[in-house]
């Protein structure tokens, strides 16, 4: 009798206390896309949403031609990253929106961050999740962005883009995997718009 196949190696994302939520809705899963390769699709992952929470078990591993290129080096399109990681060979994965669902329909979006939802947005971080191969570190700044403290470890990693302090076009947006256990974070709600 063959061995059985050992279950995949996953990290434990945990959505709960999720602010936000209208009285009236209701949903009863969360799912997330992860793009790689190309910015395509390479994986769904989606969990219950019982008892206030839900836990989304990402994967740790992935074959490396679904990955994508970690920076757009050389004018290179398909890289993530418009600043300079420090590894050119690293490859990522990322998460999209967390979108809740009850039955088959998407009821809103799910997002981490320091900001109620009212307000102004300046100063505040929203917090995205990335996939890593190896550690390095993403350097540089666009016209929009800027890359400060920006360094992952090989597995997932969260990152913030930080809004600048002043409302309007002044200032970038800072780009961080720094200090964001320092942050007031909360999972909030925001109703799907149709």
């Amino acid at each position: 009798m063959p061995e059985p196949k050992p279950e995949p190696k996953t990290y434990p994302l945990v959505i709960t206390d999720i602010r936000n939520l209208p009285p009236k809705t209701t949903f009863d899963r969360i799912a997330v896309q992860i793009t790689g390769v190309d910015w395509s699709i390479i994986a769904t992952v989606e969990a219950p949403y019982e008892n206030g929470a839900a836990t989304l078990a990402l994967p740790l591993e992935f074959p490396a031609e679904q990955l994508q290129v970690a920076d757009r080096r050389g004018g290179n399109m398909a890289g993530y990253w418009p600043g300079t990681a420090s590894d050119p060979a690293a490859l990522v994965a990322t998460l999209g929106d967390f979108i809740a669902y009850r039955g088959d329909e998407k009821v809103g979006r799910i997002y981490r961050s320091d900001w109620s939802g009212e307000g102004s947005s300046a100063s505040k971080a929203f917090v995205y999740y990335q996939y890593a191969d190896r550690p390095f570190e993403v350097t540089g700044a666009t016209t929009s962005y800027y890359y400060s403290d920006c360094s992952f470890v090989a597995g997932w990693n969260a990152f913030a883009n930080i809004n600048p302090s002043s409302e309007g076009l002044h200032g970038n947006i800072r780009c961080t995997t720094a200090g964001l256990d320092r942050l007031e974070l909360t999972w909030n709600f925001e109703s799907w718009a149709h």
